[in-house]
């Protein structure tokens, strides 16, 4: 089994105060994303970071990688200006277990590691589960640990981990500027969207996911600098020359998997997605060149893709249930007492 990898980052208007590692070393590959604080000249550590990790000896375990980059804070010069950065990095391999990815990792702030997967739900397709992110309580838009270039520090907690995935599983690592609800529930009927191209794209290059960071770009989804590294397993049928490097290789764009139908003729994906829309929605569809129905996707359809507020569960007492029993009831239905009519007379005579 090979790891299949790529990257891609597009900037915010001016900041540009994210950076990436994507470094190949044997047979695992060393992944980071570091995103600078905007307010704390972030770009600068974001940057030594990044040159930091690249040339890195500690290559083969994740607490040494660790180590070595805290003892190289120490060398850097005093005096520096205040600049501080986020970092999630760790180490890629094949697993021990046959047809499995291993990440293993560290964390310092709040840039996420995802873990998607198709769920098979025809109302949210795609589905991502957060393997690091931000801690919880927190306050809005604080960092409870950064890495500070100023005072040669790591401040804060410093998460350690591991995650194992299977075929058909994707790891992202990326920065904050990636707006989940975007990719993962507003765009499905988008061909040119993430998702589809996390499990769609074969193989997959540096080129192609920029094209689809590009996309979102000029439409304005982006509120920061953006940066994401996807990597899979690749499947034996989808190598196409495993002595070539996966996320430098020059490839011919592959068209998107498409599905067998009941009749065994092909169903193209966009049908697919269409399918699934329709199915949750309940609209009408209409027919196709392949014979299969489609309903016609619009801005107001992948709305209602949108996870619905429920109500409240609150759990009825015994009494609760008894008193709600009686007012339902016809037979017990509480009526308006009935004035009695005043007597004639005087009290105490006949």
């Amino acid at each position: 089994m090979t790891i299949e990898v790529a990257c891609s980052q597009v900037p915010y208007l001016n900041k540009d105060e994210d950076a990436f590692v994507l470094r190949q070393v044997g047979e695992h590959f060393i992944l980071a994303v570091a995103d600078g604080l905007s307010m704390r000249n972030g770009r600068a550590a974001a940057k030594w970071v990044a040159e930091h990790i690249e040339t890195t000896t500690a290559t083969d375990c994740i607490y040494a990688l660790y180590d070595k980059l805290v003892a190289c804070l120490q060398d850097v010069a005093p005096g520096q200006t205040e600049s501080e950065t986020t970092l999630s990095c760790g180490i890629l391999r094949v697993g021990s277990r046959a047809r499995t990815l291993v990440f293993e990792y560290f964390a310092i702030g709040d840039s996420p590691i995802w873990k998607v997967v198709q769920s098979g739900d025809g109302r949210y397709p795609y589905q991502r589960y957060l393997v690091c992110g931000s801690p919880y309580p927190a306050e809005n838009a604080k960092l409870y640990s950064t890495i500070s270039l100023q005072d040669r520090s790591i401040t804060g907690a410093v998460n350690f981990g591991s995650v194992t995935l299977l075929e058909e599983e994707v790891l992202v690592v990326c920065s904050d500027g990636l707006p989940e609800r975007e990719v993962l529930v507003r765009d499905l009927a988008r061909e040119n969207s993430l998702c589809r191209w996390l499990f769609g794209q074969s193989p997959y290059t540096n080129q192609s996911m920029q094209e689809v960071l590009s996309d979102y770009g000029t439409r304005d989804i982006f509120v920061d600098d953006t940066t994401v590294i996807a990597a899979r397993l690749l499947k034996p049928e989808r190598q196409h020359n495993e002595d070539m490097p996966l996320h430098a290789a020059e490839v011919t764009e592959i068209s998107p998997p498409e599905k067998a139908s009941v009749s065994g003729a092909p169903i193209p994906v966009e049908e697919v997605v269409a399918n699934s829309v329709a199915e949750h929605t309940g609209a009408p569809l209409e027919a196709t060149a392949s014979g299969v129905p489609v309903q016609e996707i619009n801005a107001d359809t992948v709305a209602s893709f949108e996870p619905p507020i429920e109500p409240p569960n609150y759990v009825e007492s015994g009494r609760q249930k008894k008193l709600a029993s009686l007012l339902s009831s016809p037979a017990n239905s509480i009526k308006s007492p009935e004035k009695k009519k005043p007597q004639s007379g005087k009290a105490g005579k006949p």
